[in-house]
């Protein structure tokens, strides 16, 4: 649940291209798991992972890599942070409080908190319980008091006071219901009000209305020792371990810890078709309830692909997951995944096996070569550029540096140095870090470099000029 939104984009694109392949029965062999899933490994976007498949009479797990350096594989009861699809647990949770009759959809958020929060509005329209669980609130991603103290465990000191100070003060650009806007402030504060609500701390309120009646009992914000002690490290895109996640108040957006087996069982849950305590809120969540653009819906928490898959990823500083599900061929799939990377790997293989084992022809992995480069090559890049921060207008200086398996980059003045990987001589991606990032040197017919183009995802290019 790193601070990024699902990439619908990315949806976008793969689910067009397996639903070329027409309807059919599923096709997905043991061979095509290994083919999405090895090359992971092999290139270092993963240390550890488990992938979870289920369908009417198949449920099978497979296992890649180690939890240590020489170690053990993973395996379905390793635990893993999950990140946003915590989302859809919050969602789950307050579907099931509608389903008793405890709150309704249409119910302002405001009513929930009582007066010691007060929650904007706008144009006479409140912020509601469905606008929290489908990202149409108006909220931003994150608030504009979100300062953490540790970056690498942002979440864990924004607490209850500061989300408090933030919604005060805020006043909303859109009238609730207007977008949709991906938000972990919303979510945040959703799994906020069910708890005011229930009467139960935000932890306690999922184990008891979502984990227990659907047996998950590996699925929990605070594990017991003997879970801990199941927990794999996490590592950023560079492969270096990564400290775990805390929550506070946004704990609804991404406090989740769970198994691949909890996973799948979860998934499965609302597709099986089997009597469950929490049948009448599983269907709820599943059901549209905004349209976000051509291809893609929202419900409670679920995004909602080609009208039929729904599926949510998740990213913490270390760990990336995928549960995606499919209601016309009660299938499902989860992706669990030890590293945090950009070009989001693990959502794109969840994704591609998601409609393969649907019937609609396996999907596609599309990531970034990785070749060899000699050192000279290398070493030319190496200096100090110059760019135009185009929403500051000021000029910010990256440093590229020669580093023991390639190039480096980062800000002078900033602790953190993150890896450059070559596609080719001229060519280098980002892997740790959110969004997909290259840079494209400018290399002259006399070998020098000049400038190095910097590509951002979803942002027009920015050229640096060398100054050292």
């Amino acid at each position: 649940m790193r601070p990024t939104a699902p990439t619908l984009a990315l949806l976008c694109t793969l689910a067009p291209l397996a639903a070329a392949c027409g309807d059919g029965a599923s096709t997905v062999r043991a061979a095509d798991v290994d083919g999405l899933a090895q090359p992971l490994i092999r290139d270092g976007w993963s240390t550890a992972m488990v992938i979870g498949l289920a369908a009417p009479g198949r449920t099978e797990f497979y296992r890649y890599g180690a939890v240590t350096p020489g170690g053990a594989a993973p395996d379905e009861r390793t635990v893993f942070e999950i990140g946003s699809v915590t989302k859809t647990f919050t969602a789950l949770a307050l579907a099931d409080l509608v389903a008793r009759g405890e709150a309704t959809l249409d119910e302002p958020v405001q009513a929930l908190l009582g007066t010691s929060t007060t929650v904007p509005s706008r144009s006479d329209k409140a912020i509601t319980l469905l606008h929290l669980a489908t990202h149409t609130s108006g909220l931003p991603r994150l608030p504009e008091n979100f300062a953490p103290a540790e970056p690498a465990d942002p979440y864990a000191d924004y607490h209850a006071a500061d989300l408090e100070a933030f919604l005060a003060g805020y006043a909303l650009p859109v009238d609730p219901g207007a977008r949709y806007e991906y938000s972990n402030l919303g979510s945040g504060l959703l799994g906020q009000a069910l708890a005011a609500r229930s009467g139960l701390a935000f932890p306690e309120l999922l184990r008891l209305r979502v984990s227990a009646p659907l047996g998950l009992a590996d699925t929990a914000v605070d594990l017991s020792g003997e879970q801990a002690s199941r927990l794999v490290a996490g590592h950023d895109g560079d492969l270096a371990e990564a400290p775990a996640w805390h929550f506070d108040a946004l704990a609804g957006a991404g406090a989740l810890r769970s198994t691949a087996a909890d996973m799948l069982r979860y998934a499965t849950a609302h597709v099986s078709g089997e009597a469950s305590p929490l049948a009448e809120a599983l269907a709820q969540v599943q059901a549209p309830r905004f349209t976000v653009d051509a291809a893609t819906q929202i419900g409670l928490g679920w995004h909602i692909a080609d009208g039929r898959y729904r599926w949510h990823n998740g990213g913490t500083g270390g760990f990336e997951t995928f549960v995606g599900f499919d209601p016309a061929s009660r299938t499902a799939v989860v992706v669990l995944s030890d590293t945090a990377a950009s070009f989001q790997p693990v959502t794109q293989v969840g994704l591609a096996l998601l409609t393969g084992l649907a019937g609609q022809g396996l999907g596609k992995v599309v990531l970034p070569p990785l070749a060899a480069v000699g050192d000279a090559d290398l070493q030319r890049c190496a200096g100090t550029y110059r760019f135009t921060d185009p929403s500051s207008g000021e000029s910010v200086d990256i440093l590229v540096e020669r580093g023991p398996k390639g190039l480096l980059v980062s800000v002078p003045g900033l602790a953190s140095r993150v890896g450059l990987y070559p596609s080719d001589a001229r060519t280098y991606f980002v892997r740790a870090g959110d969004l997909p990032a290259a840079l494209q040197f400018q290399v002259q017919a006399d070998g020098t470099v000049p400038s190095v183009v910097l590509e951002l995802s979803g942002e027009a290019p920015v050229t640096a000029l060398r100054v050292g």
